[in-house]
């Protein structure tokens, strides 16, 4: 670069300044240091023809870009390049011109994909048909700006809802957007069988609760899913989720039985654990005592409950989990789900042979009642014709199979137990016991 700057000597021989070759000169250096900052080729440096820059499209990330056709070569234009530079954010600076795109001699245009939330500096270079010759057109600048559309739609919990206990069914659903960005639209879509999915309702897209009065979800799992439209039009699904459906009985034994459908999520990935609740009211929850925690695979659940006196009523049981969910590095910590409600009545605390041998060692067919219960029982026993060979309302009489004092054969005989509880309801047990000689 010394070598370009000349200075004319004076009458003693000495150099002087010339101010308009140092214009020149310094000129010269300032386009070499933009052609190598920039980066496009060095015989670029001639101007004649203007560029123009579009109207940015944020949901194809697109800038169109036209520019005049270079016309004062004898010949034609061999082809256009296109040189972008790009400036991030952090930084003061844009980075070196790289050659995006070429297009034939005759087109004027040219879709230039942007980077949001950068600066983008374009440049065309006209080259003749010979390759010979080069014409840049002037340097345009734009600040794209930050474009977010929701990426995922996640379905965060389907509960039924602790405060509305069964026979309601009603289930409570949380989702949301991530980025957390509005939908243009969205619809609930709900499956009883775990396959088809049926559209139930449309979703407020700017509300991350909906309430499916309809699910009936005591009665069996419900499962559901969401599918929504951005403002680009883009399609989005959500995960599937599934409710917890419980069912319970009390045995001859006195044992509370219970039994769950598992939860599932497709975006919860640990600390999927069972909590069984044996109450739940208005800002709070009574776990089981002791506490009663199920890994995922197990969905059931046994206890010896208290039937000493029925004017405790029932029992009534509710499964809650608390699993985390992750999906494309966004994570959610406030999953919680509840099963629907079951209440179990102590309503038949005895026990019922299925089968007696007067002649034998069990010589009468008695109901047994392992606790000391008050309650009124009535017990009938019929032949296979519907004819009456025995009653009693006293448990501990049994039956030794004769009627009338006369043995009767060994067959299948019929009972129907009545038990009157001390809230007035009557209960019933009804089946089979065989006699045999």
């Amino acid at each position: 670069m010394e070598k370009l700057i000349k200075f004319p000597e004076d009458k003693e021989g000495r150099k002087s300044p010339d101010l308009a070759m140092m214009k020149s000169n310094l000129f010269y250096c300032a386009s070499f240091l933009l052609v190598a900052v920039v980066g496009l080729p060095m015989s670029s440096f001639s101007q004649d023809f203007d560029l123009t820059l579009g109207e940015f499209d944020p949901c194809a990330l697109s800038l169109p870009i036209s520019w005049e056709a270079h016309t004062d070569w004898p010949g034609e234009v061999g082809h256009y390049e296109v040189w972008a530079s790009q400036k991030s954010p952090a930084s003061d600076f844009p980075g070196p011109a790289v050659l995006v795109g070429t297009v034939a001699g005759n087109v004027t245009t040219y879709d230039f994909l942007a980077d949001d939330g950068r600066q983008h500096c374009l440049q065309i270079l006209a080259i003749s048909t010979e390759a010979n010759d080069t014409v840049r057109s002037d340097l345009e600048c734009l600040d794209i700006p930050i474009v977010q559309f929701a990426r995922n739609i996640i379905i965060e919990s389907v509960s039924l809802d602790p405060a509305t206990p069964s026979p309601n069914g009603l289930v409570q659903m949380i989702w949301e957007t991530a980025p957390p960005i509005p939908l243009q639209e969205a619809t609930v879509f709900r499956s009883r069988d775990g396959g088809s999915f049926e559209p139930i309702g449309q979703l407020d897209p700017t509300f991350p609760f909906f309430i499916d009065s309809t699910a009936n979800a005591h009665l069996g799992p419900v499962s559901y899913q969401i599918r929504g439209v951005d403002d680009c039009g883009n399609e989005l699904t959500s995960n599937r989720a599934t409710t917890i459906f419980l069912q319970g009985d009390v045995n001859e034994q006195g044992v509370a039985v219970l039994e769950w459908t598992p939860y599932q999520n497709e975006y919860y990935f640990d600390d999927l654990e069972y909590h069984v609740l044996t109450e739940i009211f208005p800002g709070s929850i009574d776990f089981q005592t002791p506490e009663a925690v199920y890994s995922p695979d197990i969905y059931i659940h046994t206890e010896q409950i208290d039937l000493s006196s029925l004017n405790s009523g029932s029992n009534c049981y509710t499964i809650i989990v608390e699993p985390r969910l992750s999906r494309e590095g966004f994570f959610y910590f406030n999953s919680t789900a509840f099963s629907n409600q079951v209440c179990l009545s102590a309503d038949l605390p005895i026990f019922i042979p299925n089968a007696f041998a007067p002649d034998g060692v069990n010589q009468e067919f008695k109901v047994y009642s392992p606790f000391e219960s008050s309650f009124d029982y009535f017990i009938r026993i019929f032949d296979r014709y519907g004819n009456l060979l025995f009653e009693s309302q006293d448990i501990e009489q049994g039956w030794d199979g004769t009627s009338n004092g006369k043995p009767l054969p060994a067959g299948v005989y019929v009972y129907l137990i009545e038990i009157e509880r001390s809230d007035q309801k009557t209960l019933e047990k009804k089946g089979s016991v065989v006699l045999v000689r």
